[in-house]
């Protein structure tokens, strides 16, 4: 069996010993150093534990202990100790077994127990520790090693727990400590030897919490020496005292922890603080010893309330890892006993208590799971459990075969075993959880328990801490099954739960294994008994209630017939009426879907008459279109044939008219236009051909070059070092006038059938700020050829068309010519060769008359502002052109 939650205590601090004896030569460097040969360790502690024994044997009545037995105590404890705390698990267990049987083949345990008991009997009284300062040290360490064995170790529990004479110097030291450690201004911790207390309530704690101990502990009045202790300012003290009462206390002493509300206020308190510690533990206590305490305390009825009222619950529920869960389901389970508890637990939503139970009962752990599931099917049992009426009913009907459920605690199994072999050998069946059953093991029991005739209580201490047990019992008492109880345990009567469901029944004593068979015969009998006369009573219940049952039976069979007609008789007019409800139903619906057919049908037929007369009278209309076309047509050719000579005969008439008038303004129009012409050329080449002379000698051969270079020159033409005489020139201009009328002639015709374009707008147009006029001056006084030749074509000048140039001349505003005028006269060779390519000018005679031209455009240009000026001074431009370019 495997004990959890027990104090572990190892030598944390330094213990010196008498005449300064140090621990076991040589080992500890070893130990420290982790070099120990494990082969030759238990080898060690068994040739110290010889030591321990011869020396044993040598004292006297003086010296309780030799300085060997000294030497060899603190070697065992130091060997002992290291297994524990260096050693790995694996390898820990099995070394901690073989210790186990050479101490108890040694009688150490017996030994160190037999000394520490003379050691606290040699003491004062009445003074903490009350002993010889010589032997202190050693009186540690022995109860040290005693707390270390009575750790997970049954057997050397037990040894300790046999050995009276020690409990009762153990518990006679803690009646007279209590008044001193209660005294004022003591601190029992401060004196040499000040944690004696401390080891003898761990030692008392580690022992109690193996079953059969428990009742050892009881006889040397431990109880009534550890209720002092639970109003000790020392939260170890007060811990370890409570763990150890409610180890020990049974229901008539629950009050004990009962009416202490603050020490359980304190547990709940102490355990919250582990929950949120990263060590999960508080006060040196673990969260599994403090779960553990609960369930402990709580094994008592009358201090479940008390618990679940300080928050017990939702601080269980909130436990983590695994070993923490099997403390807190079992804690769990035991409080859900309780009825008050179980209705807390289902209403009260935000505990979450079914549910995490019904999560952990699909825990990888067995323990959690089994558990898990146990106590939720106990939760649940007060509001959704089977019916203990219909259960009783099913039974006393024999389903099945019947048997005899034996419902015992693990601790009892040799002897029952014994008592179910003799019945199977009387051919009565047995029920009994021999195996160890896993899963919801409370289902299995339940359902042998409904089958069941007898049920044979197998109570003990044991059988009333077990929550198994507990469910078996109340169970088969629920269904008010025979209830037979067996004494298992010497001395033990039932007392708080089990003593309510045995009462005053008569049980058979099996504590006794002397008289064993004999005891078995007489349960026999009564089994026999018992069954017989359940037999006949079942016999006779089940006639009467099979008489009961016809009678019954034939009454309910002619009501049933009798309702049955009359049911038969409503439901056929019930059918009938639905029938008739169907059927005109289904005719509507036929002469619906029937009328719907007609309509699609007479719908079509009429789309198809009309998309065929559509097309027919579209077809009539086409044709009829065509026709109506055609002679339109042919109306309209021959209107257009007479309109046509009409309009051409008129048109011919016109024209006529208006010709012989334009030529008749044009021939006074020239006529006038000629003798302005040639009063203008005569003032104008007098006065510009100083001038022309002056300025064409400067530059005659460097045009000569390149008039050469570009073209030969005409066999007529003149050499350019040569110029003409006056009367030589009015011959020529003579003979260029008649021409010149002729040509004048036809360009006013032309002109008069064609309206006048508007005029280019130059880029220089407009005012501009008298600063970007200047710059804009002295930037083309700088300008190259190139500069020039761009701004001309884009002003002007079109090659090949020399009137049109003439007419963008004429339109050009006055700063234009006079931005012109002065490209003429600060650039002069480059203005003027970029005129001859542009124009073809080849000559001298062609620059001069362009020179002329453009100072008359200066002139117009300042002089006329209205319209009609403007009309004179363009045909005047227009006549200079002519001439200049005949």
């Amino acid at each position: 069996m495997e004990i959890q939650g027990k104090v572990i205590f190892a030598v944390n601090e330094p213990v010196i010993l008498q005449n300064d004896v140090k621990p076991c030569d040589g080992f500890e460097s070893d130990r420290e150093n982790e070099l120990v040969d494990l082969s030759n360790l238990i080898v060690s502690a068994e040739e110290s534990m010889k030591s321990i024994k011869e020396n044993e044997a040598k004292r006297t009545e003086t010296d309780f202990v030799t300085e060997e037995f000294q030497k060899a105590a603190l070697s065992l404890v130091t060997k002992h100790l290291f297994v524990i705390e260096k050693i790995s698990s694996i390898e820990r267990s099995d070394m901690l077994k073989q210790l186990s049987k050479l101490l108890i083949d040694y009688r150490i345990v017996d030994f160190f127990c037999k000394i520490s008991a003379e050691l606290l009997e040699s003491g004062e009284r009445f003074k903490y520790p009350g002993i010889k300062p010589e032997c202190i040290a050693l009186l540690s360490i022995m109860l040290r090693y005693l707390g270390n064995c009575s750790n997970n170790n049954c057997e050397l529990s037990g040894i300790i727990a046999r050995e009276k004479y020690f409990l009762k110097r153990a518990t006679d030291k803690l009646q007279e400590w209590k008044c001193i450690s209660f005294g004022d201004n003591i601190d029992m911790k401060s004196v040499e030897g000040g944690n004696t207390l401390e080891l003898l309530l761990s030692i008392l704690y580690n022992i109690s919490m193996v079953e059969d101990n428990v009742q050892n502990v009881r006889d040397v009045e431990c109880i009534e020496a550890l209720k002092p202790y639970l109003d000790s300012k020392d939260n170890t003290i007060l811990l370890l005292c409570l763990a150890t009462l409610a180890n020990l206390v049974d229901e008539t002493e629950s009050g004990i922890l009962n009416r202490k509300p603050d020490v359980i206020e304190f547990l709940m308190s102490t355990i919250t603080k582990a929950l949120k510690c990263k060590e999960r533990m508080y006060y040196g206590w673990s969260l599994i010893k403090l779960a553990r305490i609960v369930r402990q305390v709580v094994r008592n009825d009358s201090n479940k309330g008390t618990v679940v009222q300080h928050g017990a619950v939702p601080i269980l529920i909130d436990t983590g890892n695994v070993e923490e869960q099997r403390e807190a389901v079992c804690a769990v389970w035991a409080l859900s006993f309780d009825n008050d508890n179980r209705k807390e637990m289902i209403e009260k939503k935000e505990w979450k208590v079914i549910a995490t139970l019904e999560r952990l009962s699909k825990s990888s752990d067995q323990t959690v799971k089994m558990v898990s599931r146990n106590a939720v099917w106990t939760i649940k049992m007060i509001k959704d459990h089977r019916n203990t009426c219909d259960l009783q009913q099913t039974v006393v009907g024999g389903r099945g075969e019947r048997h005899i459920v034996i419902s015992y605690n693990w601790g009892h199994q040799e002897v029952v075993e014994k008592i179910s072999e003799s019945l199977k050998k009387e051919n009565i069946k047995v029920w009994m959880n021999v195996d160890n059953m896993q899963g919801c093991i409370v289902d299995a029991v339940a359902n042998a328990i409904e089958q069941a005739d007898i049920v044979l209580v197998c109570y003990s201490s044991k059988y009333r801490n077990s929550n198994n047990c507990r469910v078996e019992a109340r169970y088969a008492y629920q269904l008010r099954k025979t209830i037979i109880p067996l004494k298992m345990e010497k001395g033990y009567a039932a007392d708080s739960w089990l003593s309510f469901i045995i009462g005053s029944l008569l049980y058979y004593d099996f504590s006794e294994e002397l008289t064993l068979e004999e005891k078995i015969n007489k349960l026999i009998r009564a089994i026999q008994q018992k069954l017989s006369e359940q037999n006949k009573t079942n016999i006779g219940a089940t006639q009467q209630d099979l008489s009961k049952q016809n009678k019954t039976n034939t009454e309910a069979i002619q009501q049933s017939l009798s309702e049955r007609n009359k049911t038969n008789a409503e439901a056929i007019q019930q059918d009938l009426s639905e029938q008739n409800k169907t059927n005109t139903v289904a005719i509507q619906q036929y002469l619906s879907e029937q009328n719907k057919t007609n309509t699609v049908a007479i719908q079509q037929y009429l789309s198809e008459q009309n998309k065929t007369n559509t097309v027919a009278i579209q077809q009539y209309l086409s044709e009829q279109n065509q026709t109506n076309t055609g002679a339109m047509q042919q109306k309209l050719d021959e209107q257009n044939k007479t309109n046509t000579g009409a309009t051409q005969q008129d048109l011919s008439e016109q024209n006529k008219t208006n010709t012989a008038a334009t030529q008749q303004d044009l021939s006074e129009q020239n006529k006038t236009n000629t003798g302005e012409i040639h009063q203008e050329l005569s003032e104008q080449n007098q006065t510009n051909t100083g001038e022309i002379q002056q300025e064409l000698g400067e530059q005659n051969k460097k045009d000569t070059e390149v008039l050469q270079n570009q073209q030969p020159l005409r066999k007529n033409s003149f050499k350019p070092s040569e110029i003409p005489d006056l009367q030589t020139c009015l011959c020529y201009f003579c003979i260029r006038m008649l021409f010149l009328l002729l040509l004048i002639g036809l360009s006013c015709l032309y002109l008069s059938s064609k309206p006048a374009s508007p005029p280019a707008t130059p880029d220089l147009s407009g005012e501009k700020p008298k600063e970007e006029q200047t710059s804009e001056i002295y930037y083309a006084m700088n300008w190259t050829l190139l500069q020039v030749e761009e701004w001309l074509n884009d002003k002007i000048f079109q090659k090949d068309m020399f009137l049109s140039t003439q007419r963008q001349l004429k339109a050009l505003r006055g700063k234009d010519v006079a931005f012109l005028k002065l490209l003429v006269r600060e650039c002069p060779n480059t203005f003027y060769q970029t005129i001859r390519e542009q124009l073809g000018m080849k000559d001298i005679q062609s620059m001069s008359d362009f020179r002329l031209a453009l100072e008359d455009i200066g002139h117009v240009e300042n002089g006329l502002h209205s319209s009609s000026k403007q009309i004179i001074s363009s045909k005047t431009v227009e006549t200079t052109k002519v001439c200049i370019t005949v």
